[in-house]
């Protein structure tokens, strides 16, 4: 118990210091290690990095990150935003609700918090510019929005948390569907209890223009049928969905004639950097898990809070 209160202020310590996510994890096993040294730590510590970290699942991390920096750099991510924002105009709150239904589809088909936030906010504020918006609003919607991509399939939480769990990514998919819809529908709540910080609605949008709006909704559709669609129906595993999801969406991109091999160069490289840090934090967190399991910090604190004279719903 010394150990977890210790080395949870060390982490958080750790973190404040600016140190990176998965560098600060590691060092914490590794600072564990070296004061037990009475325990067989160093022993299994490289294959249980490695098993891991080498699962063929994690194939499709770099794949659904490469997916999404093609969607972003095609234009796909405008076009999605300006055919929601037709339909959703009108709702009080206007553009507020867009960043969060944008946000949340997006998210079916980059898998990744970062990219979404990324991507939302640097297609949506050019559409804020002297609408009269409260500036506070405008980027918490975009923050609970890129919020979203770890918690929409197929986000790429879930497939990191189905390697260390050894649990099927489809059937995470499948939990999540329900939880996903329940904290935008959420987010659209809180809007329109706030909706003093948005002006009032713009000009009634005919009909005509809405219907021609949802052309440009086919990309998205077509991506998140090819990746989603294809687990649901059982015909490719996570990894092949996501590398059916690169494969269109460089032909959208083509279709849209924006895309060059300059193009997918920079996609790649965003792809690598992130993909590194990812397996970065991975690597630590196996570290980390290993020595505490080892030491057997989980069964103490379970057996702490298991004596503790509450009952059951205050231990909940």
């Amino acid at each position: 118990l010394r150990f977890f209160v210790g080395g949870f202020s060390s982490q958080w310590g750790f973190f404040a210091a600016g140190i990176y996510v998965g560098a600060a994890l590691g060092v914490l096993g590794l600072l564990a290690g070296f004061m037990f040294p009475d325990r067989p730590f160093w022993t299994f510590l490289g294959q249980t990095a490695w098993g891991p970290s080498s699962s063929f699942i994690l194939v499709a991390v770099p794949l659904v990150l490469l997916m999404g920096e093609i969607l972003l750099r095609a234009g796909l991510s405008e076009k999605l935003y300006r055919a929601l924002n037709v339909w959703l105009d009108r709702m009080p709150g206007g553009l507020l609700h867009t960043n969060i239904v944008a946000s949340g589809v997006f998210s079916a088909i980059s898998g990744s918090s970062v990219a979404t936030a990324a991507t939302m906010g640097s297609v949506a504020m050019p559409f804020f510019q002297g609408r009269g918006y409260d500036p506070k609003m405008v980027m918490g919607s975009l923050a609970a929005g890129g919020a979203l991509g770890n918690l929409i399939p197929p986000g790429i939480t879930f497939i990191v948390y189905a390697v260390m769990t050894e649990t099927s990514v489809g059937a995470l998919y499948l939990a999540a569907v329900f939880p996903s819809l329940l904290v935008m529908g959420l987010f659209i709540a809180v809007i329109l209890l706030n909706r003093a910080g948005a002006p009032p609605p713009g000009a009634r949008i005919p009909l005509r223009i809405k219907l021609a709006s949802l052309v440009d909704l086919i990309p998205t559709a077509v991506l998140i049928f090819v990746v989603l669609g294809t687990i649901y129906a059982g015909i490719a595993t996570p990894t092949e969905s996501a590398a059916l999801g690169v494969v269109a969406s460089i032909v959208l991109a083509m279709v849209e004639r924006k895309f060059s091999l300059r193009m997918l160069s920079s996609s790649a490289e965003a792809t690598a950097r992130n993909t590194a840090m990812i397996g970065l934090i991975l690597v630590g967190a196996y570290v980390l898990n290993y020595v505490i399991g080892l030491l057997g910090v989980p069964q103490a604190v379970a057996k702490l809070v298991g004596e503790l004279p509450f009952p059951p719903w205050v231990i909940m």
